[in-house]
């Protein structure tokens, strides 16, 4: 039942998808922007020791042929490479820094008040039938996004940090032609299942600013809770399950499509995520809400129930 009636309000809310992808890509052109100014000079570094082709070989003869031991030989020639580079330009780390601040603080910031934005929008759709306006539902929720957005940060920098280290160490302890591609898949299903852990506690988090309108620290402790009260491990599963199928497709198409399909399968798994996770929330909270104009879905009542009188100042 959840699954189908994300699938009929993501389609209803179509335009949301097109309205969120394109402020979606003016954030990444900027970024990439700022993120080649900062990196320029070492691009430049990295072009005349040739790394860029060991990085195309990496890919298009290692990891893409399967083939573990182009893998292993590449990998240690670029990271022999970017060493050398690092050691005769140690003004290059604050380069890096900024890097690191532009994508795990800037990137993430901007586009979470997308998705806070979405949120908006599918509320006054699931909860009153409403049509909001993307733009509308941004700036009237930018100022408490942005906080809660900030706050967000404290937990998936180390999050992403632990993905890093698991990304370059796994690879460095698996050596061999069969062992590379074995610690390949140990890394991409360890970072898959920590992002679900993360989503899972997570799970209503920005969805609290919208409907109970509360501070980021409770709106955490709240997701925590209702959460586990609803069945943590039911919840965790589904989102692993979510993120495995969502990788394999885009992998998927990425691959038959040499990565153009990404333009249309990102935006519809991002949409699809947020609607679930919105239908997830209404359910978690006992809160019935619109399929369509003509249809309601009562959900069961796990908690004590939400009702249109406690809500009434919100619609």
């Amino acid at each position: 039942m959840i699954l189908k009636n994300t699938f009929k309000i993501m389609f209803l809310n179509f335009p949301l998808i097109l309205k969120s992808c394109l402020y979606k890509l003016i954030i990444i052109c900027i970024s990439l922007l700022m993120g080649y100014g900062v990196l320029s000079p070492i691009i430049n570094e990295c072009e005349k020791v040739g790394m860029w082709d060991k990085v195309f070989q990496f890919f298009s003869q290692g990891i893409f042929a399967f083939d573990g031991s182009v893998v292993i030989s590449q990998f240690q020639s670029i990271s022999a490479d970017f060493s050398s580079i690092m050691s005769a330009n140690v003004g290059f780390t604050w380069n890096f820094l900024a890097l690191f601040l532009l994508v795990a603080v800037f990137l993430p910031v901007m586009l979470g008040l997308s998705k806070v934005a979405e949120f908006g929008v599918l509320f006054g759709s699931l909860s009153c039938n409403s049509k909001f306006e993307f733009m509308t539902s941004y700036f009237e929720n930018f100022k408490k996004g942005f906080v809660f957005r900030l706050f967000r940060l404290v937990f998936s920098i180390p999050c992403l940090v632990l993905c890093l280290a698991i990304a370059y160490l796994v690879p460095m302890l698996l050596v061999g032609d069969v062992a590379t591609i074995f610690a390949i898949i140990i890394v991409i299903l360890s970072i898959i299942a920590i992002c679900a852990l993360f989503m899972t506690l997570f799970l209503i988090y920005e969805p609290n600013l919208i409907i109970k309108e509360t501070n980021p620290w409770h709106a955490l402790t709240n997701s925590v809770k209702e959460v586990k009260k609803y069945g943590m491990a039911k919840i965790y599963f589904m989102v692993l399950l979510f993120l495995l199928i969502a990788f394999i497709l885009n992998a998927f198409f990425a691959a038959i499509s040499y990565g153009f399909a990404l333009i249309i399968t990102i935006p519809i798994t991002l949409q699809f995520s947020n609607v679930i996770r919105m239908i997830l929330c209404y359910d978690i909270l006992g809160m019935d809400y619109y399929i369509s104009k003509k249809s309601v879905c009562v959900t069961k009542k796990y908690c004590e129930k939400i009702t249109i009188d406690n809500m009434k100042d919100l619609i």
